[in-house]
């Protein structure tokens, strides 16, 4: 068993295992390693990411992946805090407290990271937060990255955002639940037949975003 340090901007830290040509990184919050292709991408000459890693023992690993952690922990209550408070005031379709909303789709993943975008997703898009906001607070520049891919871009078509989502992993999984939760017509007391067409578009998402 071998494990590696990648050493790039966006995924400083990430620890991934290797046995034999099989590539793992560690879930925090699922706790367990889950198979990756990323480190193909550190093994390709043409990769902007090319050789930026460094070989490291399994107690090193375990190290890091103990204080990776904690951030996240840290991060997740920021997450929280920051989106409870930017979403104040504002109602979803069916006039509920819009804050529930990132609440129950994060509440639905079990990585970590993926809780601290489900939080974040909104507050770029629907609120004044910026990106910058969010770095200057102390998130990392993966999860911003992330919350910039699943924030819709004025311009941008429906087709065009989907694509943007699906190559971002954090982006994806929240999506994916995302578009779960905003299906629930339940939350909605007289649905009308926008709704119900909003319905079939976000089931079209869903089949390209699982595909």
């Amino acid at each position: 068993m071998e494990y590696y340090k990648l050493t790039d901007k966006l995924n400083n830290n990430e620890v991934v295992k290797c046995n034999g040509n099989n590539y793992c990184v560690y879930s925090c919050g699922m706790e367990e390693w889950i198979p990756t292709n990323i480190f193909t991408q550190y093994l390709c000459l043409d990769s902007e990411f090319f050789g930026k890693f460094v070989s490291i023992s399994e107690d090193e690993a375990i190290r890091i992946i103990n204080e990776k952690r904690t951030q996240l922990n840290d991060l997740l209550k920021l997450a929280y805090n920051v989106a409870k408070e930017a979403h104040t005031g504002q109602l979803d379709k069916g006039g509920n407290d819009y804050f529930n909303h990132p609440q129950a789709v994060s509440n639905a993943l079990y990585d970590t990271e993926h809780k601290i975008v489900a939080y974040l997703h909104d507050v770029v898009e629907d609120t004044a937060t910026t990106l910058q906001n969010l770095a200057d607070l102390g998130f990392t520049s993966r999860i911003v990255k992330s919350v910039g891919a699943i924030s819709k871009t004025k311009g941008v078509s429906y087709e065009k955002y989907l694509e943007q989502v699906k190559q971002d992993s954090n982006a994806r999984y929240v999506k994916i639940e995302d578009i779960k939760h905003n299906m629930e017509l339940k939350r909605i007391a007289n649905p009308t037949e926008k709704d119900f067409a909003r319905l079939k578009k976000y089931q079209k998402a869903l089949i390209y975003l699982d595909d």
